[in-house]
């Protein structure tokens, strides 16, 4: 996985705490027969105690370990490069990709990578906005049709998720053959949410709960 600079850290915010691995991740420190997931701070968790995430509770449903290389804020860049990153190295029972908003970017200055979305004062995410939507849609569709290759070619299982209702990324991903699973807002095709978490702005332990009755169907 990408090393982050917060690697082998604790960091306490709103009365919780979150204990980093050697490679930055609220995870495992070794690992063993498991499934691997990544995305952002819904799954990161932030807000939420680890062993209240839907990770963390996935992991005790199915008594298997689920590996967390989940960052908040992050991109479909970022996403597909980790997961792809990971399958190189291992061979999990499979993979659940929770796909960033579209409108999001990994940006570089100064050889540094910077993240980027709708509120960022960063003048190239602002150009990127004005020159029309392909700029992210196209490179969210890159990312997401890149990463589900790999895993055909490893033969790993790889769910999409994705939570926020359909957009225009839906079609081109439905040529790709991709399914992605959305918030259809309908009986069992919907993804939970308030601002319960410790931050007032992520989503509770419940909406995670709910998040892990329609993952385990996925799985």
């Amino acid at each position: 996985a990408i090393q982050l600079p917060r690697a082998g850290t604790t960091q306490t915010h709103h009365g919780i705490d979150y204990i980093y691995n050697s490679l930055g991740y609220r995870t495992h420190e070794t690992v063993k027969e498991h499934i691997v997931v990544c995305g952002c701070s819904h799954t990161e968790g932030v807000g939420l105690h680890y062993q209240d995430t839907w990770v963390c509770q996935l992991e005790t449903q199915l008594d298997t370990q689920v590996v967390n290389i989940a960052l908040a804020g992050s991109s479909a860049d970022f996403v597909s490069q980790n997961l792809a990153q990971w399958c190189t190295k291992f061979t999990p029972l499979a993979v659940i990709a929770q796909w960033p908003n579209v409108f999001r970017a990994i940006h570089w200055k100064n050889s540094k990578s910077i993240l980027v979305n709708s509120n960022a004062n960063d003048e190239l995410y602002r150009q990127k906005l004005l020159q029309g939507d392909e700029h992210f849609l196209l490179t969210f569709v890159k990312n997401v049709v890149y990463l589900d290759n790999i895993c055909k070619l490893k033969n790993i299982p790889l769910i999409h998720i994705y939570f926020d209702s359909p957009g225009p990324e839906q079609a081109l991903l439905e040529i790709q053959g991709i399914t992605m699973h959305y918030d259809l807002k309908l009986a069992g095709k919907t993804w939970h949410f308030d601002s319960g978490a410790t931050d007032g702005v992520h989503h509770s332990k419940w909406c995670h709960t709910q998040w892990i009755h329609r993952i385990r169907k996925l799985l």
